[in-house]
């Protein structure tokens, strides 16, 4: 496995007590917007009106969450601007659209647990109120009635409302008090308004078909916000290690643990290459040499975990491959 000490988790909060119990836990919350709770609350509401539309089963995201280690290049002090440069290389529209985070530390290791919400809360405004359809009343009874009256074609029998094929006849009682579209008036002539909360449209940030391509995009983007704080910062790709678990025998301890040794020494090379990249400049080439340089990292992978190839081989294998490709010899 090829690593670069990356770690993100994903989650979708499908339950709102959960999503309150995070909220609640009496550790500190930072936030991009300072009326967190408010908005939460709308979206919450917005999310519950939107799930009585559905006629099948079906289970609201209300927010997503990312558990992401914190990059040891950046210290403790620019935790926050690293948030949130890393927000806004998932989604730039993370600049105004609410998410809320928690600092927590396991085994030394610092840890952020981020939860991001994709739809945007739009400010309270006051909206003027208007009649949605035509507006009738009776001018004998002064209550609200219908324009017109219906009748059952074949019975003649007077129907509550309108229903295909029927019979329409004209109330002569009604008189019409406004047209749909038109603005509501009190008694005095002012107009009616009424302030309203509202939100936006859902964005599709949190979707994917393969999980495991859409965690490997949220790590680039934590390397890419690492960089946009830390000038000359190598992210680099390594080889992972074998793993040594507690009831390994003896002599297969040894055995890994000579292996890692090697693999370490392979690393070293590797990190000394991308260093070398990263200072030549190679300008438009840059991103080409990049990309040859992962598929020689993918292939020196597949030699030590798939294929046991000796580790003298690997290293004639880099060598000849850092002549050919950067200083084109051979």
């Amino acid at each position: 496995m090829i690593t670069n000490k990356k770690y993100v988790n994903y989650e979708a909060i499908y339950d709102s007590n959960d999503l309150w119990a995070w909220i609640n836990d009496g550790s500190i919350i930072y936030s991009n917007q300072e009326k967190y709770r408010e908005y939460i609350t709308i979206l919450i509401r917005k999310k519950e009106e939107s799930l009585r539309k559905y006629k099948t089963q079906y289970r609201n995201r209300y927010c997503h969450q990312l558990i992401t280690l914190i990059p040891y290049e950046i210290t403790k002090d620019r935790w926050n601007d690293w948030v949130d440069a890393f927000a806004k290389r998932i989604d730039k529209r993370f600049v105004k659209y609410l998410y809320c985070y928690k600092f927590h530390t396991v085994n030394k290791a610092n840890y952020v647990t981020i939860i991001f919400f994709t739809r945007d809360v739009i400010p309270k405004k006051e909206v003027i109120e208007k009649y949605n359809q035509d507006y009738f009343y009776d001018k004998k009874t002064g209550k609200r009635c219908s324009g017109n009256f219906y009748y059952d074609e074949e019975s003649g029998a007077k129907l509550s409302g309108y229903e295909e094929g029927c019979v329409i006849k004209s109330n002569p009682n009604a008189i019409l008090k406004a047209k749909s579209g038109d603005v509501k008036t009190d008694k005095n002539g002012n107009q009616i308004s009424k302030v309203v909360e509202t939100t936006g449209n859902e964005i599709n940030t949190f979707r994917f078909k393969s999980f495991e391509t859409f965690i490997n995009k949220l790590k680039k983007k934590s390397i890419k916000a690492t960089k946009d704080l830390v000038a000359g910062v190598v992210i680099y790709s390594l080889i992972s290690k074998e793993t040594i678990k507690q009831d390994t025998s003896s002599i297969i301890r040894k055995a890994k643990i000579m292996r890692n040794i090697e693999i370490d020494k392979i690393n070293s090379l590797l990190m000394q290459y991308q260093d070398a990249i990263e200072k030549m400049q190679y300008d438009e080439h840059l991103e080409d040499i990049h990309k040859k340089l992962n598929e020689a990292i993918r292939t020196v992978n597949k030699m030590i975990h798939t294929h046991k190839k000796d580790f003298s081989e690997i290293r004639k294998f880099l060598l000849n491959w850092w002549n050919q490709n950067i200083l084109f010899e051979g």
